[in-house]
């Protein structure tokens, strides 16, 4: 079952004078550290807002609740591929056979298409092939027009 970690809430908000196109994919992590089971989580995006680029990977403390971030490795050090994030020699997974709940929403407002799932994941090293992290992960994809 999924670990039980308490967290503060995260929220964004998108304004700006973009153009109407955008596409973006969020991965939320929380799961345990593999070599000393300690709860660990972090935030990652891969995001186009009209023509600016936004991508990172925020890593943050779970255990106290603050969700405190303790690294944000920059956009040139971060990207997605459908169901893995990558930073800085490190991926989180999304173990595709894992999908514990799945959702599409469709806007005809803004013509987009925005599908959220709850998947079993791992954080692993590249250069090792090593499993850091192994937990659960919410992901959120959407493509189309404001």
């Amino acid at each position: 079952s999924p670990p039980s970690v308490p967290l503060h809430g995260y929220s964004k908000r998108y304004y700006g004078p973009y153009p109407h196109y955008w596409s973006y994919r969020f991965i939320t992590f929380v799961g345990k550290e593999s070599a000393t089971g300690a709860p660990k989580g972090f935030w990652t995006a891969d995001a186009t807002f009209g023509y600016d680029k936004y991508n990172y990977w925020k890593d943050f403390s779970a255990s106290d609740g603050s969700a405190a971030i303790t690294n944000h490795e920059k956009s040139d050090k971060c990207y997605h591929q459908m169901h893995v994030g990558h930073c800085s020699g490190r991926e989180v997974r999304l173990l595709e056979k894992r999908v514990l709940e799945q959702r599409t929403l469709l806007s005809e407002r803004s013509d987009s298409n925005m599908t959220e799932a709850f998947w079993v994941a791992e954080v692993v090293d590249k250069a090792t092939g090593d499993t850091l992290m192994r937990g659960y992960a919410f992901n959120e994809h959407c493509m189309g027009t404001l």
